[in-house]
């Protein structure tokens, strides 16, 4: 499976290598007082943001279907927000002290998704209907306030 992943998606790697040279020029940025590693993290974080979205198009094309139905695209996914949130963060706050660690998160859960390529498995019933997607948060919420 990640065989098929990385030959048959190159944009998959790209996104993760762009997420880890994030990750690096932004622990550049923290030792080195000039400014052109900050900006040059901003970059890269803000390509692999718009090619981890591309990926999650692709493969909603692909299949026919919002890819959010087995683990490993469900990473796919998150990884996506947690990059997105940082970007946005990063914008609003004009501030870049969470930065190699805003990179490294979207990384190390795309990392995950990789490890875990060869055991997809299918999310659980609820999770992958539509209707079971938007009724499961609030059941889980519902749930955890009752036993509090």
């Amino acid at each position: 499976m990640l065989q098929y992943v990385f030959l048959e998606h190159p944009f998959f790697a790209a996104t993760s290598l762009l997420y880890l040279g994030a990750t690096l020029v932004y622990a550049l940025a923290w030792v080195s007082p000039a400014r052109w590693p900050g900006r040059a993290g901003t970059a890269l974080m803000v390509a692999g943001v718009a090619l981890n979205a591309a990926v999650i198009v692709g493969r909603w094309l692909e299949a026919g279907r919002a890819p959010f139905k087995s683990l490993f695209e469900s990473l796919v996914f998150f990884a996506f927000c947690i990059a997105l949130l940082y970007v946005i963060f990063e914008r609003l706050y004009k501030t870049r002290l969470f930065a190699a660690a805003g990179a490294g998160h979207p990384r190390a859960v795309r990392r995950l998704a990789e490890r875990r390529a060869g055991d997809v498995g299918q999310l659980h019933p609820a999770a992958q209907h539509h209707a079971g997607l938007r009724r499961a948060p609030r059941r889980m919420l519902a749930s955890y306030c009752r036993r509090t």
